[in-house]
C-alpha cells in the first residue's frame, strides 16, 4: 500500500490506541506520517521480517545476507534474525549499568508505570528522569534504551521478563 508507512518498535504500548506516549514517542508517529498523509503500521522486528519476507523476498534475502557478513556467519533462523535485529548498540550497557543501583521502591514505581500506566519505554525513562532516579540525568530525558535497561531490571525482581506479558 503506497499510502502507508511503517514504523518498526519491540514497545509494544507504541502500537496501542490508549498508551501512554511520551511526546518524542508522538514526534516520531507524526514524522512518520507525514503530519498525517499516510498511515503508519507499527510493527515488532519479528512482523517486519515476516512482512518483508513474504511481500519482498528479494529484498529480505539481501538483507539476510548484509546483516550475515557483518556478523560473519550465515544466520539460520528467523529467531537469530531478529535477535541480531533487535541489538542495541554498545550504550545499552552504559544504561544496564545506570539501572544496577535500582531500588525495590523503584522498581515498583516502573511496574506501575509500564503495566498499570501503559507507558511506552521512553515515557517510562522521562519519568525516572523527572522523579530524580539514581540522581544523575541523562540524555535525552526520554531515551528509549534507557527506558528498556530500567524496565529489564525492574522486571527481575519479581522472576519476570521485560520482553514478555505483562511488560510487553
Amino acid at each position: 500500500m503506497n499510502d502507508e508507512v511503517a514504523l518498526v518498535t519491540n514497545d509494544r504500548w507504541m502500537k496501542e490506541v490508549d498508551a501512554q506516549l511520551d511526546d518524542v514517542d508522538r514526534d516520531i508517529l507524526r514524522e512518520a506520517s507525514h503530519d498525517g498523509k499516510l498511515k503508519v503500521r507499527v510493527m515488532n522486528v519479528r512482523e517486519m521480517l515476516e512482512s518483508m519476507k513474504n511481500e519482498e523476498p528479494q529484498k529480505f534475502k539481501k538483507l539476510k545476507q548484509h546483516i550475515g557478513k557483518q556478523y560473519g556467519h550465515v544466520i539460520k533462523s528467523m529467531d537469530e534474525f531478529e535477535a541480531i535485529c533487535s541489538a542495541a548498540d554498545g550504550r545499552f550497557k552504559e544504561f544496564e549499568e545506570v539501572s544496577k543501583a535500582m531500588t525495590l521502591s523503584q522498581a515498583c514505581q516502573i511496574r506501575v508505570w509500564r503495566i498499570q500506566d501503559r507507558m511506552t519505554w521512553r515515557a517510562v525513562a522521562r519519568a525516572a528522569y523527572r522523579d530524580g532516579f539514581f540522581q544523575r540525568q541523562w540524555h535525552p530525558p526520554s531515551n528509549q534504551l534507557l527506558g528498556i535497561a530500567l524496565c529489564n531490571k525492574a522486571s527481575r525482581f519479581w522472576g519476570e521478563k521485560a520482553t514478555e506479558p505483562p511488560w510487553n
